[in-house]
């Protein structure tokens, strides 16, 4: 006989050519056989006088043998599973307790009785009225947790998850979910864990964060709070008043790298700042000083600019930003310093002697005019007496007096009224206004050659009004390219012919020294002037004019000229024309880079949520769907041509498309975020199961504009939660039957008890068993559960023979008979 790799023989057993087995199986494979070997030849009729009955018995004992082994594996693999689940119990962080039907402890352990101090004399009396009498004297709530206690074994499919607090302040997190199948209950498990820290790290982390988020939402100065270094600073705070500044929410700016282009999207200026704003951080931390604030100009989400000084506060790993509003105060200064610029301007090329005085008669300004007209140089004049300046000495004291009605009532003889004075040898003025007409209709028809327009067309137009007006030969209204080594024309003519994307080299040419100086005239010679410019020379241009093209920060970004190849016919205001001209076509410039950048913004954006492996959609707030990304798309099965402008109706199951108007009501009557888990079918059909993540999204006037949502599948959590439920019954189905094979070594009580096993397992109305007759080839009736004795004869009257229907199954398979049915 063998078994594995052992092997038992008698003394006198030797090789023979007369010989005969048997093997025995179990589910494993064959573990072993029974080998007779004949020392002398069997006679040879039939197949011996003995041979027929050996036969049977070597069967019944081969039978009998993998009948034991089968029985021992079963056991060694269910005792192996038995400390698996008990030292997974022992080490668990959890307590836990199993119960079992009737209400009494089945198993629990060491954590289960430490966690709700249980004492010996009440676990060992397994009685789990007298553990629940213990725990209810140290809970906080008791009656509500007994109603709880009550409430589930009632319902017995019920599963409870809550937080349960103790007397001595202890909170555990306590779970309960019943142990059943087939439609029978076998009992409940609980698991108990301690989170008493952990609630209170979190109320007190949650008090602190209200506290902080208070502060911060509501300061008048704007904040943002981020994480990390450099580039990968994440946005974590950012409050009312940054929104209502800038646009921006925390979707528009999760972090810097999103701020800075968006702040600052001409990429020049947004170096500059960055370059700044590094060097006062590091010398911050150099000298262990605060960081000097720094003034910058934002682009906000509506379009517009605002002037903002920057400031930083650093806590450990995280950054306090703020930014002071400064525009209305940087728009007075620039408004005054146009204003005065302007007066400047207008008085400088005035006809007149314009002459300010203060309240006490001083001179404080004086213009070219009124030096030409008194001798008196502005150095001269500014701080002087205006009466003892230029009044006669006799007609002083009644100018003073006439002087000091003025400063009371604003009254006065010559106040409104044009009079002739005698000064200098001088009576009577006499103006040309020949030139101030002119001036008014080139001021005209500049103005209608930059309205109305946008864009290249803008540009082009201006460039023909420009040409016109100075009776140009060529117009170029350029952008500068390669870090200001040269520049490409915008909008260009040439001999009345546009010309595309002329490029040409700044250094050696006139538009050079307009980048590096600003506005620059040249009336004639300017090929001489500017050799290294062979254009110039090439195309015999002689006369030339040029403005730069700065941006809103006072950026450079090109230069307007005009060529000529005669003469320049030097107007008298060209240059400020052609200034006023520069600054349209520089904003023009600025907007069509804001353009192309938004759309490039655009595409980054559709690639970043494309480059998400979640399905990721957004609609607005009639439930339309505005756009997703691939993910969606695969999971939809549709693409996202046929997607957006869809809503959910056309294009999900009708089940869930039913439910999308009350969601998104709810969600659009209470902006923020809503979460919801729901099963949908993928684009193959399969049921899936999910997570919807979706939240508002704001329009510029802060109305909502829709929603956002992205999908998560947690199928495979689900299955997996179901397969260790599953495996957990089967496990209980095992030790069930495995404690009833271990009661008893008789084959007839065993299979009484396996029987009882199944009856209770599947829940059926009779379980009947049969033992097979090898032999006779039948089914012979053995026991029975859940019949009445007058029905069990019924039943177990006569055996099954080979015409039995399962029994033909098992022999046309070829496989050994079940051995209960």
């Amino acid at each position: 006989m063998t078994y594995g790799d052992i092997d038992f023989k008698t003394p006198n057993c030797a090789g023979s050519e007369w010989r005969q087995s048997v093997e025995y199986k179990t589910s494993d494979g064959v573990i072993g056989g029974i080998y007779i070997v004949y020392l002398e030849q069997r006679p040879p009729e039939a197949e011996g006088p003995f041979l027929a009955e050996e036969r049977k018995l070597l069967n019944s004992l081969s039978e009998m043998l993998r009948t034991y082994f089968e029985r021992r594996l079963a056991e060694a693999a269910l005792a192996f599973r038995d400390v698996i689940l008990s030292t997974q119990q022992e080490v668990a962080l959890d307590g836990i307790l199993v119960v079992d039907a009737s209400g009494n402890m089945i198993s629990f352990n060491g954590g289960f009785a430490g966690m709700w101090g249980i004492g010996a004399d009440i676990i060992e009396s397994r009685s789990d009225e007298r553990a629940l009498q213990s725990v209810l004297e140290k809970l906080k709530d008791p009656e509500g947790f007994l109603k709880k206690v009550k409430y589930l074994y009632e319902r017995r499919d019920q599963i409870s998850k809550d937080e349960i607090e103790l007397k001595d302040g202890r909170v555990f997190d306590g779970y309960s979910a019943p142990m059943s199948t087939g439609g029978i209950y076998y009992g409940r498990v609980w698991y108990f864990r301690g989170i008493t820290e952990r609630k209170k790290a979190e109320e007190a982390l949650k008090e602190s964060e209200a506290y902080a988020g208070q502060s911060i939402e509501r300061s008048p100065i704007a904040l943002l709070v981020d994480v990390g270094v450099n580039a990968d600073e994440k946005i974590i705070i950012m409050n009312r008043r940054f929104t209502e500044l800038f646009g921006y929410t925390m979707e528009d700016v999760p972090d810097v790298r999103h701020w800075r282009p968006l702040a600052y999207p001409d990429a020049e200026y947004r170096e500059e700042v960055k370059a700044e704003w590094i060097r006062r951080v590091e010398e911050a931390i150099q000298t262990r000083s605060e960081i000097e604030p720094m003034e910058a100009a934002v682009a906000c989400k509506d379009g517009t600019t605002r002037y903002v000084r920057a400031g930083l506060a650093s806590l450990g790993n995280r950054n306090i930003v703020t930014f002071e509003d400064l525009t209305e105060r940087k728009k007075y200064e620039e408004a005054l310093k146009d204003s005065v610029e302007r007066f400047r301007s207008i008085t400088s090329a005035a006809m007149d002697a314009i002459v300010l005085i203060d309240h006490e008669g001083r001179v404080i300004f004086w213009n070219d005019k009124a030096e030409a007209m008194f001798g008196y140089a502005r150095e001269e004049a500014e701080g002087k007496d205006l009466h003892a300046l230029k009044m006669p000495e006799r007609c002083r004291e009644d100018y003073r007096k006439g002087y000091e009605e003025f400063k009371k009532t604003g009254r006065g003889a010559t106040v409104g009224k044009v009079q002739e004075l005698e000064a200098w040898n001088s009576v009577g003025i006499i103006r040309d206004i020949t030139g101030r007409r002119q001036a008014e209709e080139t001021l005209r028809a500049m103005v209608e050659s930059m309205v109305g327009t946008t864009g290249r067309e803008s540009l082009d137009r201006m460039a023909d009004g420009l040409r016109g007006w100075l009776a140009a030969d060529c117009v170029i209204i350029g952008e500068i390219i390669d870090d200001g080594k040269s520049a490409r024309s915008i909008s260009m003519t040439l001999d009345g012919k546009r010309i595309n994307d002329y490029i040409y080299e700044l250094k050696g040419a006139p538009c050079g020294e307009v980048f590096q100086k600003g506005f620059c005239i040249y009336p004639e010679g300017v090929s001489r002037l500017f050799p290294e410019d062979k254009a110039l020379a090439e195309m015999n241009f002689a006369g030339y004019a040029g403005a730069p093209l700065r941006s809103s920060s006072g950026v450079t970004l090109g230069v307007l000229c005009a060529l000529t190849r005669h003469k320049f016919k030097a107007q008298s205001d060209i240059k400020q024309i052609m200034e006023i001209m520069a600054a349209k076509a520089a904003a023009e410039i600025e907007r069509i880079r804001a353009e192309e950048s938004l759309n490039n913004q655009c595409q980054f954006l559709q690639l970043l949520i494309d480059t998400m492996p979640g399905p990721v959609f957004y609609k607005d707030t009639k439930g339309v769907f505005l756009g997703c990304n691939k993910a969606f798309e695969a999971f939809s099965g549709r693409p996202k041509a046929e997607i957006a402008g869809k809503t959910a109706h056309d294009i999900m199951q009708k089940d869930l498309a039913d439910k999308y108007p009350e969601w998104d009501g709810a969600l659009f009557d209470k902006p923020g975020v809503q979460v919801y888990e729901y099963e949908v079918a993928d684009a193959s059909g399969r049921r899936r199961s999910v997570i919807a993540n979706r939240a508002t999204f704001s329009r510029a006037d802060g109305s909502v504009g829709g929603l956002v949502g992205t999908v998560v599948d947690i199928t495979e959590k689900v299955e997996a939660e179901i397969k260790v439920k599953e495996e957990m019954e089967t496990t209980s189905h095992l030790l069930m039957i495995a404690r009833a094979a271990s009661t008893t070594t008789d084959i007839d009580r065993l299979m009484e008890s396996v029987v009882g096993c199944i009856h209770r397992i599947f829940g059926c109305d009779a379980s009947l068993s049969y033992l097979w007759d090898g032999e006779a080839m039948e089914f012979i009736p053995s026991h029975a559960e859940g019949l009445t004795p007058g029905l069990a004869s019924l039943f177990r009257g006569e055996p099954l023979g080979e015409n039995a229907g399962f029994v033909k199954e098992a022999l046309a398979l070829k496989r050994k008979p079940p051995l209960s049915h």
